[in-house]
């Protein structure tokens, strides 16, 4: 078997999605590289079990649901033109975490037109309502450009405050659409937050998660539960991410 085959019966679903888009992708937009480097180097194969693992938890619709989103994203111009992919890549993360706090008929909620709707829909073990949106907290500008330019990265074991205005703004949105979808239905709200921090191998997460745990105790958003999905230290290349729940 070679390794092309090899990476296929691997890893069927991530082929699925690449083999959505065309073969010469936009400007800007990024996709792995699905060849010998997967079992060359063992980290990005780490990190691709970790994302097959994500997408083939989806029961069969969710998995349409999920995959039509793929395509749709690189129409849209935007400064990180790959960014949105992989952010729709994530809300499997969401709908898994579902499924973990034991809902049910968790579905990928359609896209509405002129309106901004959450991700997921579900029932509670007790049968009531559940929205989920899932949101990405990615790297900074500074970060973006370092990575793309070169040069050497300075790391702080501190969270800037742009950090945390970009945690309070999801979060304020995320509420804001689902009671806006929910309108005067009670529904248990959940804000599914998956954090990618400056510093890739995530040296100083133990010290990040304590100021995250410290700012969302202060600034709690009332009527809106919120679990971070944080991967553990140099742990950026293996995939499946440590949640730290918080109400």
């Amino acid at each position: 078997m070679d390794d092309e085959s090899r990476s296929r019966a691997e890893f069927p679903r991530i082929h699925e999605l690449r083999d959505l888009l065309p073969r010469e992708l936009p400007e800007g937009v990024r996709f792995p590289a699905l060849d010998n480097t997967i079992y060359e180097f063992p980290p990005k194969r780490r990190f691709f079990q970790g994302v097959e693992r994500d997408l083939e938890q989806l029961d069969a619709v969710a998995w349409v649901a999920l995959r039509a989103k793929m395509p749709p994203l690189l129409k849209k111009h935007r400064t990180r033109v790959w960014e949105p992919l992989y952010d729709a890549l994530n809300e499997a993360k969401g709908y898994n975490h579902l499924t973990r706090i034991g809902c049910h008929a968790v579905h990928f909620i359609p896209t509405a037109e002129g309106m901004k709707t959450p991700d997921l829909g579900a029932l509670s073990p007790e049968g009531g309502k559940v929205l989920c949106d899932v949101k990405t907290v990615n790297i900074s500008d500074i970060e973006v450009r370092r990575r793309r330019e070169g040069g050497v990265a300075t790391i702080a074991d501190q969270l800037e405050d742009g950090f945390f205005r970009k945690i309070q703004s999801d979060l304020a949105r995320a509420k804001t659409q689902m009671v806006t979808y929910a309108q005067d239905i009670p529904t248990r709200k959940i804000a599914y937050v998956v954090v990618n921090f400056d510093d890739g191998l995530h040296e100083y997460v133990d010290r990040y998660r304590v100021q995250i745990e410290q700012f969302m105790a202060a600034n709690a958003v009332a009527g809106l539960e919120t679990a971070f999905d944080i991967k553990d230290a140099f742990d950026s290349a293996r995939g499946p991410a440590s949640e730290r729940p918080s109400r």
